[in-house]
C-alpha cells in the first residue's frame, strides 16, 4: 500500500510504498485494523518500505514467504549452522526463501541443496543458485541422494 498518513517517529513518509505482515509476535491482528480495508491502521515497525522495482503485488508475497520458511527452518526443524539442508520444491517462493535464508544464516562451509523441477540447467535451477544453494537438482530421488545426507530436509 501507500503511507497516508505517519507518526511523528514513523520512518516512513506519506505517499512511500509499504507491505506489511503480522505475526503474533508483533501482537497478531492486534496489532493493526483494517486490513481488507480501502485504509488501513498498521504500526510503523511492521511497515517494510518497498523498493521502486518491486511490484506491489509481488511485495506483498515476500513477508508470507519469508516467515513460512524462516519458521520451518528455524522454529520446526531447529537448524543448526552446520546443518546440511536439503530444500524440496526450491523453486518456488517458500523454497527460494528458504535457500536464501539457510544460507545466510549457516555457516560458510553449509551445503544448502534445493530441487527444480529441471534441475540446475533450467532457469528455474539458475535462479535457486543465485539464491545462495550450493547445488539444485532435480526431484529424482536418486539425484537427490547424490548430494546428501542431509541434516534438514524442507518439504
Amino acid at each position: 500500500g501507500q503511507v497516508v498518513a505517519a507518526g511523528a517517529r514513523a520512518p516512513q513518509a506519506v505517499g512511500e510504498a509499504v507491505a506489511f505482515t503480522v505475526t503474533s509476535s508483533d501482537g497478531g491482528f492486534a496489532a493493526m485494523t483494517g486490513s481488507y480495508a480501502r485504509h488501513c491502521v498498521v504500526k510503523a515497525a511492521l511497515a517494510l518500505r518497498l523498493p521502486a522495482t518491486l511490484d506491489p503485488v509481488a511485495a506483498a508475497a515476500v513477508p508470507i514467504a519469508y516467515l513460512t520458511a524462516h519458521r520451518a527452518l528455524f522454529h520446526v526443524a531447529e537448524t543448526g549452522e552446520g546443518d546440511r539442508v536439503l530444500i524440496r520444491g526450491g523453486s518456488g517462493a517458500v523454497g527460494l526463501a528458504a535457500v536464501h535464508l539457510a544460507r545466510h544464516f549457516g555457516s560458510p562451509g553449509r551445503v544448502v541443496v534445493g530441487t527444480a523441477s529441471a534441475g540446475a540447467a533450467s532457469a528455474a535451477g539458475e535462479q535457486v543458485m543465485r539464491f545462495g544453494a550450493t547445488a539444485c537438482t532435480t526431484h529424482d530421488h536418486e539425484a537427490v541422494a547424490e548430494h546428501g545426507p542431509f541434516d534438514v530436509i524442507i518439504e
